[in-house]
């Protein structure tokens, strides 16, 4: 299925459209150069936009400075959008490959894997500019990324934790092995853990959580809270990460003494801020996010760019007013 609005391309492909779409793609490239000499053409991977806030966002600033800067943007989801499957990742970075388009836009998700790492080293290898966002990975399969300062945004909310609970109390860092694989998770644990080197007041707990069912979940934090009873504080680094800790606190007798410092403000996370079921959020500027991706990956044509770090937000309900950085 193709769904065309000006000179924007969305792709969701299912059965014999995918064959049907690789044939068109390869008729693209062959037969207009000059076309692709004059506009300069991008391709955004990303989660579906259908998804909450957070990737409707994201996607409405790339349109925005797709319209401001005049290029060429197709949009390729891979999680499923308006009922249709989606494309997985590596087929998307496949077709981008194919399609020769300029520069890409890709959201490094769980679903990565060496295959992955391998397309991405192809596509650059072939001069297509690789701007990686939210998540970033090792120079040699990237140009660059956008994203926000992980490590700084780590810090000050274990500041915010500090100066909100006793500093005799435990802390738990909760984390999934599963998602340690992307960057902004590691970076994100990298500033938590030093904010609480410099301070060396409180006791800072790391408990991993596999991929498992939802009453495991609940033991294992039962069993933790039980050994460590002066928990106060639960770090979480991600929103599913919030969601599933909220849901497992929910189970615990002894859980109206502990805070939930996270990750994300999307809108699920955010009716868990208001219900008082989370008492701080980090969230992105995700339009600013979106925006700055296409921006800089046109940057990208004429000279190498560092990293782009956007702006973010504390959510909280422990002041008068959120923090914006």
């Amino acid at each position: 299925m193709k769904i065309m609005k000006k000179k924007r391309w969305c792709w969701i492909m299912t059965g014999t459209a995918v064959i049907m779409f690789w044939g068109f793609l390869m008729l693209c490239c062959v037969g207009d150069n000059e076309n692709k000499a004059e506009r300069y053409r991008v391709t955004a991977i990303l989660p579906a936009k259908s998804n909450g806030i957070y990737w409707k966002e994201v996607v409405a600033g790339i349109e925005e400075a797709a319209d401001d800067i005049d290029v060429d943007l197709s949009i390729i989801y891979t999680e499923a959008y308006n009922n249709y499957p989606a494309i997985d990742l590596n087929s998307a970075l496949e077709m981008t490959i194919l399609y020769q388009a300029d520069a890409v836009i890709v959201s490094y998700s769980r679903n990565a894997n060496e295959r992955t790492d391998e397309l991405l080293r192809e596509a650059k290898e072939k001069g297509i500019k690789i701007v990686m966002i939210d998540n970033d990975v090792s120079e040699e399969l990237k140009n660059t990324c956008v994203s926000i300062d992980n490590v700084k945004a780590g810090s000050e909310l274990a500041r915010l934790a500090l100066e909100d609970t006793d500093k005799s109390g435990t802390a738990l860092l909760i984390y999934s092995v599963e998602n340690m694989r992307m960057s902004n998770m590691e970076l994100r644990m990298e500033g938590i853990e030093q904010m609480f080197e410099e301070e060396g007041k409180k006791n800072l707990i790391l408990l991993p959580m596999e991929e498992q069912s939802d009453v495991r979940k609940v033991e294992l934090l039962r069993k933790t809270l039980e050994q460590n009873p002066k928990t106060d504080v639960i770090f979480t680094l991600s929103e599913g990460s919030t969601k599933n800790v909220v849901q497992c606190l929910s189970q615990v007798e002894f859980a109206d003494q502990i805070e939930v410092f996270g990750f994300d403000y999307t809108d699920e996370t955010a009716d868990l801020l208001e219900k008082g079921k989370v008492s701080v959020l980090v969230g992105q500027e995700q339009k600013q996010m979106g925006y700055e991706s296409l921006n800089t990956a046109v940057k990208l044509q004429n000279e190498e760019c560092e990293q782009v770090f956007i702006d973010y937000q504390i959510y909280s309900n422990l002041m008068g007013e959120n923090e914006g950085n």
